[in-house]
């Protein structure tokens, strides 16, 4: 009888290249939060290129980023979303992070609260000849600033479950990663785009929702479709990354429309949207069982012409 495995590293790859990638990016988590500049750049190609909403940076920006992070968060720690693991296809690698510190340092403009955070982010990275060349991270920096106390809270702080324990379900289906991409790939086409409950597709009824946006159940997500493209009209969500491996499905996707609808305590503004999104799925017999996600909430305001100067 085969084990369960506890994390991603524990035989859920089917590749030794695959598994010597998942080990690539844990060694450059383990350097963001105690190496030095030499570990970096042993783990970073020379061309290496970090991609986020704020701009491009190359080795040494991330280098100089980290150390402006650091200055405000002195226990800055990165640590790998084991519930979720890393997944990889060919020259893909995707994942999910907690990110904590305390806030001990300017940051953002903003003097010291002592107060703390915990985030989760989703990373892509692509990479070669046993080196990361490159690098896009969604990260919910609004969080951030929720958590600290720095900014109001237009956006609801929901409270997030970690998952389900890694490999749950992992040996006792098929592996079917192509099918698993275009399941989700309808889904975005379905009910995402178009904010009809009736276009659902390829949920379980059991589906389990970490993130804490809704409850769980496939009939609370489609709910939440449609309110939310009551909110942000004529759009859809273009998903730009999709990486797939045995259970697992991440994607990165870039979402539009037009707010017209009312968003909390925020007028509608009639603004085109544009911000990007990470989502984590596992599958079970061929449907969606569980969803983590990161969104940049930040980016949405920013849209909207609201905390554009962060």
């Amino acid at each position: 009888m085969s084990l369960i495995p506890a994390t991603s590293l524990d035989g859920f790859h089917f590749t030794w290249e695959n598994q010597q990638a998942d080990v690539l990016v844990r060694e450059y988590i383990q350097a963001l939060n105690e190496g030095t500049d030499d570990d970096v750049d042993h783990l970073l190609a020379p061309t290496f290129e970090s991609h986020r909403r704020t701009g491009t940076t190359g080795r040494n920006g991330e280098k100089n980023r980290l150390l402006t992070l650091r200055t405000a968060f002195p226990d800055l720690s990165y640590e790998v979303h084991e519930n979720v693991g890393v997944v990889v296809e060919d020259d893909m690698v995707a994942l999910r992070t907690y990110v904590s510190g305390t806030h001990e340092g300017p940051y953002a403009g903003h003097d010291p609260t002592g107060k703390s955070f915990r985030i989760g982010n989703h990373h892509f990275f692509r990479h070669r000849n046993g080196r990361l060349v490159e690098h896009w991270e969604v990260e919910d920096s609004y969080r951030i600033l929720a958590e600290l106390g720095l900014i109001p809270a237009s956006i609801p702080l929901f409270d997030e479950k970690p998952g389900s324990p890694f490999g749950v379900g992992v040996n006792q289906q098929t592996t079917r990663p192509d099918w698993h991409k275009s399941q989700v790939r309808a889904m975005y086409e379905g009910v995402v785009a178009t904010g009809n409950a009736d276009d659902a597709y390829g949920m379980a009824d059991a589906y389990i929702q970490n993130t804490g946006r809704a409850p769980d159940g496939a009939s609370h997500f489609n709910e939440e479709f449609v309110g939310f493209r009551k909110v942000f009209q004529k759009g859809r969500a273009y998903q730009v990354q999709i990486v797939a491996e045995r259970d697992r499905v991440i994607t990165r996707s870039r979402w539009d429309g037009y707010h017209l609808g009312e968003l909390g305590p925020l007028p509608v503004t009639g603004r085109a949207v544009d911000f990007t999104t990470a989502d984590t799925f596992r599958f079970e017999d061929g449907v969606i069982v569980e969803h983590w996600d990161t969104t940049d909430f930040l980016a949405m305001l920013g849209s909207l012409g609201v905390m554009n100067n962060h």
